[in-house]
This record gives C-alpha cells, structure tokens and sequence, in this order.
C-alpha cells in the first residue's frame, strides 16, 4: 500500500541532491516539465542565459537578400525543410539542382526552381517575382510543369511574393493553366 506522506519519486530524487533545496510543496512531473523547458522559475527551470538567441543573418543569408528571387527560393526552401519534404532539391548554390523537365516529343525543357517529395508526391515549384509573372519564359516553364503534374501523382506551385497571388492566379487564368500559387 502507498504511503501518501512518502515524498514521491521526482520529489524523493531532489531531496537526495544536497545542492537542491526540498520543495515548499510537491513537485509533479508536468511542474517539473514546466521547469525544464524554461516555462517558469520551478527548481531545474533554464536559466535566461541558456535560451535561444534569436538568429543572426550570416554571410550567405545576406548574399541571397540581393536577389529578390533567390531571397524567395531559400525561404521556400526553409519551409520545405521545416515541412519534412523529402529529396528536396534548389536552384541555388551549395545545395542538388532539381532535374531537368522535358517535353517528350521535344526534349526541350526548364529546371524546376525546386522539387520535393511529401509523403509519396513530388511538388515542383518555380519561384517568380512580381515583374516576372507576364514573362514569355514564365509562360513557358509555368505550361511545361503543368503539364507534367498532369498525369503524375505530382502538384505545381507557382511561389510569389507576398501580395502578388492574386496577380499571379490572374495570370494563370488568362492562360488557361492550373497551379496552386502560395505567397511566401
């Protein structure tokens, strides 16, 4: 049978340590928890000095700002990674070119800005800019991707700026395409 005046197994191990004072009133595990994760100032709380400092812009970080377009695709490419796609491949440097996209009675085609697997379907995503988006060349890549997600277990998504999406569904309505337009 319990004893209920016998300190519990969390509040027994810190009464064992002689740096750790014995708690006014019982630890539970959740309190404990709190503690840990630097919720609160419970004994074993993280101390200020240990909490994460928020990130500082490095060399490389501010190289890709000088591009608007390199600017969205490594935020896309941060979301991809903080969204567990798999094979996932960028149009930048230090990181796998995505595969080439052709037409087969052609074999003249574009590289993707990125691809990525999520689960078992393949995303391909093609980065443009707001001056870009009535461009011939965006024309053509938007219609061969397109096309290929087509007959695939594959999606196209066409990645704008902020404030852009509705020009850029626009822009896929008048020509006659489907994608999925995400603002980043």
């Amino acid at each position: 049978m319990h004893d209920p005046n016998a300190p519990g197994l969390i509040n027994a191990l810190l009464a064992n340590r002689a740096d750790t004072p014995v708690p006014a009133r019982p630890l539970t595990l959740s309190a404990l928890s709190r503690g840990l994760l630097g919720l609160d100032s419970n004994p074993g709380a993280l101390s200020s000095f240990l909490t994460p400092q928020p990130r500082q812009l490095g060399a490389l970080a501010q190289l890709f700002a000088e591009s608007e377009h390199d600017r969205l695709l490594e935020k896309l490419r941060a979301r991809l990674v903080a969204n567990l796609y798999s094979d996932i491949k960028v149009d930048l440097p230090g990181y796998v070119k995505p595969d080439r996209i052709v037409w087969t009675d052609t074999q003249r085609g574009h590289e993707p800005d990125a691809t990525a697997y999520y689960l078992m379907k393949q995303h391909v995503f093609e980065v443009e800019t707001a001056d870009s988006l009535g461009d011939e060349h965006t024309y053509e890549q938007c219609r061969l991707f397109a096309a290929y997600v087509r007959d695939k277990f594959a999606e196209f998504t066409l990645i704008v700026p902020s404030g852009s999406g509705f020009a850029a569904r626009s822009q896929l309505h008048r020509w006659g395409l489907s994608a999925t337009v995400l603002e980043i």
